[in-house]
């Protein structure tokens, strides 16, 4: 899903992903951002900026 929305994830190994998906989900599910929207494709690139800058 986190792959879907930001181009960038794609280059990432497995377990980085998983970990990220499952922050991803959560911060959705918090904040009562549906999956498929713009709001959520903004927390995707959030979170995989902020994962490849402590990288």
């Amino acid at each position: 899903m986190l792959q879907n929305h930001h181009p960038s994830a794609a280059g990432m190994d497995a377990d980085d992903l998983q970990m990220l998906q499952r922050v991803f989900d959560t911060v959705c599910e918090r904040r009562g951002i549906a999956k498929n929207t713009a709001p959520a494709t903004d927390v995707a690139a959030d979170l995989i900026a902020m994962f490849q800058h402590a990288a």
